[in-house]
């Protein structure tokens, strides 16, 4: 029976309903690539040298996703402007473009002498790291371009309803990964952890480019080609004045896993912090996967009547139930499951996930609340608050981390952590101060529709 994907009518007026039924094929999608971090650990620490392996793609990963960030920002670009075929044309030549760049960039650092620049003078990692985290970066090299793709052609599918064809895609990224992991430890049992983490990765994201492109092309021709022209035509001032601040914003905060690498290595016990920062960011991503679904849904919907109250509620639910669902997995044996069994952590790795659960958990509701305020900001064009908010959490995260690394005695883990939470408390309060003027706008223009 064929997927019919979910179209929402213009005109049935806005609600929580509509706004769910919106929502859950994007948050299916996030959960489904968001699983994909812990469960690429959990065969990693099925290797040999599980400790090295995992502290290497700890490294190699935030390096490749710095490098990627700004194609990141090609989805909500897309989102915003993927109005019809000649605006889609503009945005899909800018977008080759920028990949190409990128691209470029990767292979400089991973075939270089720029990788030792950057990963012994910068980073300062022990040199039982050096050469794993460097063939993890060589073979992640396709990872920005099929990203790129991916994410503009994602916009495309959710600006014109087709949201389900985001979460098909995700499971085909999985699946691939699920028989290039079989492929390994059936024909290669003795492969060390990085490669099989870094070749699995990007079969799984190139294939989930490929049926983008397919699933894109009869929306082309129909949907898109038949979507009225713009009054005057897309240019390239407009796209890079929404879209830069969102390349900044993206790249501060992809920073900060390198940033945390780079402390980690200079506080106490390095290696163990440094495997386990990745376990604990994947399952922070994963509580909070259905949070990053929420923006383009802003971005979408907002410009609809009466739309901002019925956010709100919407939020607030949301909200409560991620940090609900965070706090039932870590107080049951559900996390000693996962860890412990699943994962296969040593007992003391298991002790320190757990802690470092508790100190991050309002941040799944965090996470909702700032997707409403970025979501707001973006659909009101005004993208550079959300540049600002992220810097200032991040410098504030940054002096933390530093007063850590002075201190000396505390576990690096913690004090990252710790600094981390803080941040991102300062970066909800300037997010929602940002927006306050888009908000007073939508109130505006919600009372005129009232009136008429």
């Amino acid at each position: 029976m064929p997927v019919r994907d979910i179209k929402i009518s213009a005109k049935l007026p806005l609600n929580q309903k509509r706004i769910l039924s919106t929502w859950w094929p994007l948050a299916a999608s996030w959960l489904l690539i968001t699983v994909e971090g812990p469960l690429l650990a959990a065969f990693i620490a099925r290797t040999a040298n599980p400790e090295i392996n995992l502290a290497a793609w700890g490294i190699a990963f935030p390096i490749v996703l710095l490098l990627g960030s700004p194609a990141l920002a090609l989805l909500p670009t897309s989102t915003s402007f993927s109005k019809d075929v000649h605006s889609f044309r503009k945005l899909l030549n800018f977008s080759l473009v920028l990949v190409a760049i990128l691209t470029s960039l990767h292979a400089a650092i991973a075939f270089t002498p720029l990788y030792g620049i950057l990963v012994k003078g910068l980073l300062g990692i022990p040199d039982e790291l050096f050469e794993p985290a460097r063939t993890g970066l060589r073979i992640l090299l396709p990872f920005i371009a099929a990203v790129g793709v991916r994410r503009l052609i994602h916009g495309v599918l959710i600006r014109f309803g087709f949201s389900r064809s985001v979460t098909i895609s995700s499971g085909i990224r999985l699946g691939i990964e699920a028989v290039v992991l079989v492929i390994f430890f059936q024909f290669f049992p003795d492969v060390e952890g990085i490669i099989l983490a870094s070749a699995t990765f990007t079969a799984g994201v190139f294939g989930e480019a490929i049926y983008a492109v397919l699933r894109v092309k009869p929306i082309l021709r129909n949907q898109l080609s038949n979507a009225p022209p713009p009054e005057s035509p897309l240019t390239i001032a407009p796209i890079l004045d929404f879209f830069t601040p969102l390349v900044l914003t993206i790249l501060i905060g992809v920073t900060v896993q390198p940033m945390v690498a780079a402390a980690l290595s200079r506080m106490p016990d390095p290696v163990s912090s440094l495997a386990i920062w990745p376990i604990i960011i994947g399952m922070l991503t994963v509580f909070t996967s259905a949070a990053h679904a929420y923006v383009e849904v802003v971005v979408v919907l907002l410009d609809e009547p009466r739309s901002l109250r019925v956010f709100h509620r919407f939020t607030m639910k949301l909200g409560l139930a991620l940090i609900v669902f965070l706090f039932l997995f870590n107080v049951t044996p559900i996390s000693l499951y996962w860890f412990r069994d699943v994962l296969a952590l040593p007992e003391y790795l298991v002790v320190e996930a757990r802690r470092s659960l508790w100190i991050m958990s309002l941040m799944p509701g965090l996470a909702v609340f700032d997707s409403l305020s970025s979501g707001t900001l973006m659909n009101g064009r005004r993208t550079r608050g959300i540049t600002l908010a992220i810097l200032l959490s991040l410098i504030c995260a940054f002096l933390l981390i530093i007063g850590g690394i002075a201190i000396g005695s505390w576990s690096g883990i913690t004090v990252c952590l710790l600094a981390l939470a803080i941040g991102g408390f300062l970066r909800s309060g300037m997010l929602w101060y940002a927006g306050r003027s888009v908000r007073q706008e939508i109130l505006r223009r919600d009372a005129n529709v009232t009136q008429n």
